[in-house]
């Protein structure tokens, strides 16, 4: 009857929980969707920053052009500066100002005196838009034309032009920049590129109306007038803002969407109209990942509300099922407790499904610990001891258990103890019962100490790969890494080197000074070895004085010369000794690189062998690298004393 008290009070705290959890679920969507909108209108504005930047720029180094325009023209009409000059100066500031395809100086009857484009010369503009509205404009300012077409490239255009007055205020003439809007195109492309497929345009429209780009490119922009009445960018232009976020159709052919409207005017700078930036990210593509969100959410919602309820149903039952259990697992235990006692091994119970552990004092005191300091012991206590790499392969385990995949449970794992250090431990156990769903309910099992084995196997595992005095690898571990470097090679398609290093005055160091000062030596030139070459490289000690490096991924044979060549400037430098004594081992060294088609790790050993033989002969101190035509036959002819190695 507590049992059944028990339930009723869990059952009516879930439904509390379960319309808590609802509201909040409400709440958190909402809040996603402020977010999702803000995000995406940050996304807007970071290329209608880009975009204002760059015209921003632009225009004020063309008004600076176009001053320097206005100069020579003043000395091209006194006489000061011949055409060909005029030519040059027009090219020199037409190559610092980006953006700009073409300047032109036009004379008070509109004829062309000056032009970067050779064909314009002695053309007359007098009825072009840029001429007409300058030399009409109050002095100082310059117009910004409405866009046009251009022939040459299919491209739309517009320019930055101003009168040049005499000192009588009459015009003189008007000075002309036409803008390429390929390459801010070109600019705005790429900007867009990480969001390739949300959606987002970016549009460049003159303050008429009259577009001059948009990216990506749409059928039929163009032949639109964005300045329509009660239209987003008329009513941008209307409130004086520079800036605007609003919703709506940037023209009639778009969708609606998420808008960012930037005029373009730079502080300073008297310009007739100014330029407006247009991004638009369709609503559909805006808010699709939180429409998904919020559908996932919902379903998954349902779906545990039904799952819990499914799962209280079912509680009262398996609370009946497992009182009747630990009856029985009571008396198993009192018969197993004194078995237990004698074998001096930790042991534990475990309630798969709730959590709980037992732990016995043998368990605690293998980590260091009295039992009560561990208490109250759970499934967590396990799982806070022992080290994380283990947790997973003893999970692992647990699962291919209680699948039946394996009879029992048995890990090896690593406990931290409380001094600190690591403790290794054999854990193994076994299902006792189960549930009425096949579902693994208690489980029994023992911990048993292996610390002083684990430490035994591991030191042998090292002592068969390293070499006992430097701690580098041995032939056998070199052997292995080869092998797989050579079929890295081979599969990637990628360069590996190997490197044969011979100390050349080790010898007679160690008949002089004795053993301890070559052990010494051989330690030295292992550290820097090491130091010279990268994580990826392998160094390895095969026997005496020699050495050799496995660089298994290198680009070319230039690579490993450079390494040789480190390595020969570090051991050419003395080596301290004891007693303030010095010994210098300059070596020899022998590289052979892979080349296409090689998988035979014995040949490669063999050529890199040759071609330390050929460093010996070339006067020691130095490296050879090997090639098709050094051969043992050819080495022979000429050999070395055992005196000289």
């Amino acid at each position: 009857m507590q049992q059944l008290k028990s339930f009723r009070r869990v059952r009516a705290i879930t439904f509390f929980i379960l319309v808590v959890f609802a509201l909040t679920i409400a709440v958190l969507l909402r809040y996603s969707f402020v977010h999702e909108r803000d995000s995406s209108r940050s996304d807007l504005r970071v290329g209608s920053d880009i975009v204002t930047a760059v015209m921003e720029q632009q225009l004020r180094e063309t008004a600076a052009a176009l001053a320097n325009l206005e100069r020579l023209d003043r000395e091209y009409t006194v006489g000061s500066l011949d055409f060909p000059g005029l030519q040059n100066q027009l090219a020199s500031t037409k190559s610092l100002v980006s953006g700009v395809s073409n300047l032109v100086l036009l004379d008070a009857d509109g004829k062309v005196i000056g032009s970067t484009a050779d064909n314009l010369i002695n053309g007359n503009f007098a009825f072009r838009y840029y001429f007409q509205e300058a030399i009409q404009a109050p002095v100082g300012q310059f117009i910004l034309s409405p866009p046009f077409r251009s022939s040459l490239r299919n491209t739309r255009r517009f320019t930055l032009s101003r009168a040049i007055h005499t000192a009588d205020g009459s015009v003189q003439g008007v000075a002309v920049a036409s803008f390429d809007t390929s390459l801010l195109t070109q600019l705005i492309e790429l900007q867009l590129n990480r969001d390739r497929g949300q959606g987002i345009s970016l549009a460049l429209a003159h303050a008429d109306g009259e577009p001059i780009l948009r990216v990506p490119e749409q059928e039929g922009f163009y032949d639109e007038i964005l300045n329509r009445p009660r239209s987003p960018f008329a009513t941008h232009l209307a409130s004086g803002r520079e800036e605007t976020q609003t919703e709506g159709k940037p023209h009639e052919q778009s969708p609606t969407a998420l808008l960012n409207l930037r005029t373009i005017a730079p502080e300073g700078l008297n310009i007739s109209a100014p330029l407006v930036v247009v991004s638009a990210y369709p609503k559909s593509n805006a808010y699709s990942d939180w429409r998904l969100i919020t559908s996932i959410t919902i379903a998954a919602y349902l779906l545990l509300a039904g799952g819990i309820v499914f799962l209280l149903r079912n509680e009262r039952d398996h609370l009946i099922q497992e009182r009747d259990i630990r009856l029985k697992l009571q008396t198993q235990s009192s018969r197993l407790a004194s078995i237990i006692e004698g074998t001096n091994v930790g042991t534990w119970e475990w309630n798969v499904q709730s959590g709980e552990v037992v732990f016995n004092e043998r368990w605690a005191e293998i980590i260091g610990y009295s039992l009560e300091e561990l208490e109250p012991a759970s499934i967590e206590t396990w799982m806070k001891y022992a080290h994380p790499d283990d947790l997973e392969t003893s999970s692992q385990l647990l699962h291919k258990h209680f699948s039946g995949e394996l009879p029992y449970y048995e890990c090896e794992a690593r406990m931290q103890h409380k001094d600190g250090h690591w403790i290794w431990v054999l854990d193994r156990g076994k299902v006792a019962s189960w549930t009425n769903d096949g579902k693994p309910l208690w489980m029994f099992g023992t911990h048993q100490e292996i610390t002083e084995r684990k430490l035994a196997e591991e030191q042998a595992s090292h002592l068969a790969y390293f070499d006992s005095l430097t701690n580098l690898p041995n032939r056998r571990l070199l052997d292995d890494r080869l092998e797989h470097a050579l079929a890295q090679a081979q599969r990637n398609g990628r360069t590996l080197a190997l490197m044969f290093i011979d100390l050349d005055n080790f010898k007679p160091v160690n008949d002089t000074w004795g053993h301890q000062a070559g052990d010494q030596l051989l330690i030295e030139v292992s550290r820097r070895l090491k130091q010279n070459v990268r994580a990826s490289d392998t160094v390895a000690r095969t026997g005496g004085d020699e050495f050799i490096l496995l660089l298994p991924e290198i680009a070319d044979t230039a690579d490993a010369e450079i390494v040789a060549q480190k390595i020969l400037l570090e051991l050419r430098k003395p080596i301290e000794l004891h007693e303030g004594i010095q010994a210098t081992t300059p070596p020899s060294i022998g590289i052979s690189v892979c080349v296409s088609g090689l998988t035979d790790g014995a040949t490669l050993m063999k050529q890199a062998d040759l071609a330390m033989y050929a460093a010996k002969h070339a006067g020691r101190n130095c490296y050879r690298i090997y090639e098709p035509n050094l051969t043992a036959k050819a080495l022979k002819e000429t050999p070395l004393s055992n005196e000289q190695s």
